[in-house]
């Protein structure tokens, strides 16, 4: 998961709950309120600059 702070989305690791095909619980790892990146991360690197379009 990658979270975002200002123009920076850095990896963090989270802790996977309960799965189905079409979602899957974050049991642990992110806080509410957070802002990450839910679709398209990948090829981001570790820390990288982003802008956020709601």
């Amino acid at each position: 998961m990658y979270q975002v702070q200002g123009d920076t989305a850095t990896a963090e690791p989270v802790k996977l709950g309960l799965a189905t095909s079409e979602r899957t619980e974050i049991a642990a790892g992110v806080q509410e309120g957070e802002t990450i990146i839910l679709t398209g991360g990948y090829g981001i690197e570790k820390q990288a600059k982003v802008k956020v379009q709601p």
